[in-house]
């Protein structure tokens, strides 16, 4: 099943395995995994080395600036199976790139992987950290003075 979901990619290729992901990429439907065979139909090498989804070969939407060679490191679209996603992603990412998924549906759902530049991944989310905060006064501007009409004589 496919959640209405933007998955934006943090990513880095690693040098050494930058010719097998042309390769890959060359023939994204060979995978049973529905989901990755999308995320590889959509997604390409940016520069020199880092993933990015192609801006305009699809209809799907981004919020985010296309770039000069027509990127965007997200898309809102029904992904599914964001497992199947990081595995294969993480055969070729850079340590540290992230791969982060927020459902647009109801639930709210926000996580993402990690990767750890040897083939593996693992989950990040997000959580509570330290102590609840309370804003003892916002800085409000000071409201302009009306202008004063001018007497008729």
């Amino acid at each position: 099943m496919s959640y209405y979901t933007e998955i934006l990619i943090l990513a880095g290729i690693r040098k050494d395995k930058l010719e097998e992901v042309q390769s890959e990429l060359a023939d994204p439907l060979k995978y049973d995994s529905d989901g990755l065979s999308m995320f590889l139909s959509l997604v390409a090498i940016a520069g020199e080395s880092s993933f990015q989804f192609k801006a305009s070969e699809h209809p799907f939407e981004s919020e985010y600036c296309e770039d000069d060679e027509d990127f965007v490191g997200a898309l809102k679209a029904p992904w599914s199976e964001p497992e199947d996603i990081a595995g294969w992603l993480a055969r070729y990412a850079d340590r540290d790139s992230r791969l982060h998924f927020h459902s647009l549906e109801a639930d709210g759902l926000d996580f993402a992987y990690v990767f750890d530049g040897k083939g593996r991944f693992r989950d990040l989310e997000l959580r509570p950290v330290g102590s609840w905060k309370k804003i003892e006064r916002l800085n409000l501007k000071k409201k302009p003075k009306p202008l004063r009409k001018r007497s008729k004589k």
